[in-house]
C-alpha cells in the first residue's frame, strides 16, 4: 500500500514542536529584559542555523533611541535532547525542562554577571539619551 506522503507530512508537522516550552522561556525572558529596560527597547530571537545541538537562536537586544544599537545578549541552541544555552562563550546544558532552563537564565542573569553589568550599562545610556531628548 503506497504512503500518503503528503498526509504523512501535514500530520507531523501539525503536532507541537518538542522544543515550544524553552520557546516560551525564552520568550518570557526577553520580555521581562524588554519590560525593565524599557525606553522602547525590544528584545528579539533571531532564528540561526541548525547545529548538532539543535536551532541556533540569538536573543538580541535593539534599542532604536540609541541609533540602532544592537546586541546579541546570549546564544541558545533548542534541539531534540533540550536546550542548550552560551551567554559566556561556555555552551551549557542541556536543560531538558522549563524549571531548568528558567533555572540557568536566572544565573545569567545574575547581578554579577557580565550580561547584568551589559545591560545596566545600555539602561544608563538609554537615561542619558531620554533626558538629552
Amino acid at each position: 500500500m503506497p504512503h500518503d506522503l503528503a498526509r504523512t507530512i501535514g500530520e507531523s508537522l501539525a503536532q507541537e514542536s518538542s522544543t515550544a516550552w524553552a520557546s516560551k522561556v525564552l520568550g518570557d525572558a526577553a520580555r521581562a529584559v524588554e519590560a525593565t529596560l524599557g525606553h522602547g527597547t525590544r528584545v528579539v530571537l533571531v532564528p540561526g542555523v541548525m547545529t548538532a545541538y539543535g536551532l541556533q537562536y540569538r536573543v538580541r537586544l535593539e534599542a532604536p533611541t540609541l541609533n540602532n544599537y544592537a546586541d546579541t545578549l546570549f546564544v541558545a541552541y533548542l534541539g531534540l535532547d533540550g536546550a542548550y544555552l552560551d551567554a559566556t562563550d561556555d555552551l551549557q546544558g542541556p536543560y531538558t525542562d522549563q524549571e531548568q532552563l528558567e533555572a540557568a537564565l536566572t544565573a545569567v542573569f545574575a547581578a554579577d554577571g557580565a550580561l547584568s553589568q551589559r545591560l545596566r550599562q545600555v539602561l544608563d545610556l538609554l537615561g542619558r539619551a531620554e533626558a538629552a531628548a
